[in-house]
C-alpha cells in the first residue's frame, strides 16, 4: 500500500517454472517463454559424442536465448546435463573450483566451454583415426590391400 507522496510499484507475481524448476516472475513468463524442443541428451563422457553434445546445447540455448540470456544460466543449463559417470565427477570438481564459501562465481560461458572441451577432448585422435582406417573394407579386402591393388 502506498503512503501519501509515494507511488506504488507494480509487483510481479511469482510462479513456479516446471522446465527449469525455479520460481520466476509473471513478467519474465510473458516476455521469455522456453520453447519446447527436445532437450540435448545428457553427456555420458563418450568423447566421440562431445561435438554433437556441444552443438545440441548451442542450438537449444540459441532457440531459448530469451530465457538463457546470460553466461550463468547457460553454464547452469549445460551442467544440468552432466548427471552421471565421469561428466558428473567433472561437474562436481568444476563447481568446487569456482565456489568461495557458499557462493558460486561462474566464469564467462566461452571460458567454461573451453575448460569442458579440454577435459573431454579425444586424447588420441590420430591413433583412433588410423585404427578406423585399418578397419575400413572395400568389398572383402582391407583398406591396405585395396590401396596396394591400385
Amino acid at each position: 500500500m502506498a503512503h501519501q507522496g509515494e507511488t506504488q510499484q507494480p509487483q510481479d507475481e511469482e510462479m513456479y517454472h516446471p522446465t527449469i524448476g525455479t520460481a520466476i516472475t509473471q513478467t519474465q513468463n510473458r516476455d521469455s517463454k522456453e520453447l519446447r524442443i527436445n532437450l540435448p541428451k545428457p553427456f555420458t563422457g563418450n568423447r566421440s559424442n562431445l561435438q554433437r553434445f556441444i552443438q545440441d546445447c548451442a542450438v537449444y540455448l540459441k532457440i531459448n536465448r530469451d530465457v538463457y540470456n546470460n553466461d550463468d544460466k547457460k553454464i547452469a543449463f549445460v551442467l544440468s546435463l552432466l548427471d552421471s559417470g565421469e561428466p558428473a565427477m567433472w561437474k562436481e570438481q568444476f563447481i568446487k573450483s569456482i565456489m568461495d564459501e557458499d557462493e558460486i562465481e561462474f566464469p564467462m560461458y566461452e571460458e567454461f566451454l573451453a575448460a569442458f572441451k579440454k577435459a573431454f577432448k579425444d586424447i588420441d585422435q590420430v591413433n583412433e583415426a588410423l585404427n578406423d582406417l585399418g578397419r575400413l573394407r572395400q568389398g572383402n579386402k582391407g583398406a591396405e590391400e585395396h590401396t596396394t591393388t591400385f
